[in-house]
């Protein structure tokens, strides 16, 4: 064998006793090694041996297994530390069974387990399958590290499935593209279990199930695309999450519920500094789900964003238990733009501490929280935002309690500009709370707009009086969702002025901000290389989305391009609209497009006048919403709001507007036909107005049958 021998002490009863040397014996397809069998490598091993593979794929043709036997099992990796060794299933059967170690420590390293499939097991008939890569039973304490689970498939478990008082250690692991009925990662019946750095992403099934656990710690992992995110019950078990992000799961990112009816208690589970972005499918999804009786979970520092359903929702398991309640602490969170609305209790006596819970929405009561049925304890709100929020019902977008709610208490509170209403129900206010229609004044010339942008709250407006706001540095929203709304000067045009000094840009969107309202503005006098009045860009991570409605973006210079506005980033990154703007007298004084320069195609005008910018107008692709007028000019001699170069000719006839005379003019004469003096005649068809619509009037319309002149 290729013996290396290790040093290692044990310490007992103040002795010191040396203990055996370990082996490194040695796997591959040739002579140079030990053994061309793991199976038969593990067989001639002992406690504490190292089996090194090599950097090829291993198909034993049967399932590896580990004897009872505390071995390391290690492979190859290439210069980037990424696993080499593979060991496979071919599809056909279980790749490792880890059974019946009590007191051994087994270890996996630098490993891809691929292709292998689940097996029948007598103790568990309701799936077809358990554990298609690995199954552990009575396996005290094993550790995969550096290993890589893929396209391994069972009806529960398809990556891994552990029983019976596993210890199981996850560190830099990645599971991906596994397919089950139920789960990728399963454990029950004790187990404890850690991930430290892993990924989980792409699977079908359930990322990670625990039934009847002890304990859980998941670290700096990341849980990604799955159907649904991590589920785990018991009736007493702890766990812990610190620093995981849960993003785009089909189903619920993280439930701690009851297990059949037990008390999910004890602990606690702790949810700390996590991220829950985009996951569910519709409004009745969940990011984070608690279910259970007398539960007490900790959700600190966390942020809740683009969920498609609820953020968080807390759930009694039986109404026939009246003294039990769930009791949450959510404290420091960021609640936001989730679609089935922010937080919902039910039987819960939650306490909600510090927290911006802004700009969801919900088509029930209470967009920002919802209580129903908390009627053994009072909910306790202190010191939160909660703006923006709003709800299809007429009642309680910020805050909502119905059937038998004791009164909430709420302390210090920030709640405005919520829709339709701020509170619905009974509340004890226990001071500190504001409670308005509108979050902020309207700001002055006086005033510095980047300072109220920086202290305004998420999904509010800013409003402008009429003045000039002279900058010189641009508007950075910096990721914030808001709405920044001029005010119109008497002759109806927008009279809130952004002025630049002649260098630098007005304003920078580039944060992945969304739902961006600009209305009413003057954006005039940017001087920057890109983009002088106004930038935007999108990025693959952070997609920007804006409307500007009745903006003027005027007199701007840039040197190399886009001198009014340039909309920019990867292919859809960018959900630009400018609607009733005037985009004019911009300069660019390198490439084309002193306008506007678009390089996504997601930017679309509406009734927006384009017009005498030097250097072309437009440059790049952008989408016609119609009324729009793209002129070298912006002479509008009759003052009628149209550009003269894009008026329309008109003639007798031209019913629909359109400059030609022809069939659909035809169709609408016909239709409005009225040859009955004493009948009720549409003028606008009644060409020769003589009170009835009939054969003169459509001989007017076909005398001047064409194009109009």
């Amino acid at each position: 064998m290729h013996r290396t021998l290790t040093t290692a002490v044990l310490v007992f009863s103040g002795s010191v006793i040396a203990s055996a040397s370990a082996d490194t014996i040695t796997v591959c397809g040739d002579s140079d090694c030990d053994f061309t069998s793991i199976n038969a490598a593990i067989a001639a091993a002992n406690d504490g041996d190292v089996i090194q593979l090599s950097a090829e794929t291993y198909m034993e043709g049967v399932a590896i297994d580990t004897a009872a036997k505390g071995l390391t099992i290690r492979g190859e990796t290439d210069d980037n530390g990424a696993p080499l060794t593979v060991l496979s299933g071919g599809g056909v059967h279980r790749i490792v069974n880890c059974l019946n170690e009590q007191f051994a420590e087994t270890v996996f390293e630098n490993l891809i387990f691929r292709d292998g499939v689940g097996e029948p097991d007598e103790d568990f008939p309701h799936y077809d399958s358990i554990g298609g890569a690995v199954y552990l039973r009575y396996s005290s304490d094993t550790e995969f590290n550096n290993c890589v689970f893929e396209s391994n498939s069972a009806g529960q478990g398809s990556a891994v499935f552990s029983e019976e008082d596993n210890i199981l250690k996850y560190t830099d692991c990645v599971f991906r593209e596994n397919v089950a009925d139920e789960s990728t990662i399963y454990g029950r019946e004790g187990v404890r279990f850690k991930l430290t750095n892993c990924v989980i992403s792409e699977n079908t099934g359930k990322a990670i199930v625990g039934s009847y656990l002890v304990s859980a710690t998941m670290t700096d992992c990341l849980v990604a695309l799955n159907d649904a995110g991590v589920t785990l019950g018991g009736p007493v078990f702890t766990s812990l999450f610190s620093n995981c992000t849960f993003r785009g799961n089909r189903g619920v990112g993280l439930s701690l519920i009851d297990q059949n009816g037990y008390v999910f208690s004890g602990g606690p589970a702790t949810v700390t500094n996590c991220r829950f972005l985009d996951n569910g499918v519709d409004t009745d999804s969940i990011a984070l789900y608690i279910r259970g009786e007398d539960s007490d979970v900790r959700i600190n520092d966390c942020e809740f964003s683009a969920n498609k359903g609820h953020a968080i929702k807390s759930y009694l398991t039986s109404d026939s238990k009246q003294e039990f309640e769930t009791h949450p602490s959510i404290s420091n969170c960021s609640i936001l733009g989730n679609l089935g609305g922010g937080i919902y209790l039910y039987r819960s006596n939650a306490t909600i501490s510090g927290c911006t819970i802004a700009c969801n929405e919900s088509d029930l009561r209470g967009a920002a929280i919802y209580m129903y049925n908390c009627q053994q304890g009072s909910p306790s709100l202190f010191n939160n935002i909660i703006t923006g929020n709003s709800t299809t019902l007429a009642q309680g977008a910020a805050v909502a309690g119905l059937g038998n709610v004791e009164d909430p208490s709420l302390t210090g509170n920030m709640i405005c500009e919520n829709y339709p209403e701020q509170v619905v129900g009974n509340w004890s206010d226990s001071g500190g709370n504001v409670l308005a229609s509108t979050c902020s004044a309207p700001l002055s010339e006086a005033m510095d707009v980047q300072v109220a942008i920086d202290s305004a709250y998420p999904c509010t407006t800013l409003l402008l009086e009429e003045g000039t706001w002279d900058i010189a540095n641009a508007l950075d929203l910096d990721g914030k969702t808001l709405a920044i709304k001029g005010t119109l000067n008497a002759d109806g045009d927008p009279g809130s002025i952004i002025q630049g000094q002649g260098s630098g840009r007005l304003l920078t969107v580039v944060n992945g901000e969304s739902g961006l309202v600009f209305e009413n503005l003057v954006f005039r006098n940017g001087n920057t290389p890109i983009g002088a009045g106004v930038y935007l860009k999108g990025s693959s991570g952070a997609p920007v989305q804006a409307l500007f409605e009745h903006c003027h973006i005027v007199d701007n210079t840039a040197a190399i391009v886009a001198g009014g506005v340039y909309v920019g980033g990867p292919e859809d990154t960018c959900d630009v609209t400018f609607s009733e703007c005037l985009i004019r007298d911009n300069t660019s004084n390198g490439a084309e497009g002193g306008g506007l320069a678009t390089a996504d195609y997601l930017t679309t005008l509406i009734s927006t006048d384009v017009c005498g910018n030097i250097n072309g107008n437009t440059v790049g692709e952008w989408v016609d919403g119609g009324g729009n007028c793209i002129a070298e000019s912006c002479e509008d001699a009759d003052a009628d709001g149209t550009l003269d170069a894009c008026q329309v000719a008109s003639c007798q006839g031209d019913l629909d507007g359109n400059g030609v005379v022809d069939g659909a003019d035809l169709a609408l004469l016909l239709g409005a036909w009225q040859s009955d003096p004493n009948g009720s005649v549409d003028p606008e068809y009644d060409l020769n107005l003589d009170g009835v619509i009939n054969g003169q009037d459509l001989a007017l319309l076909l005398g001047n049958w064409g194009s109009c002149q």
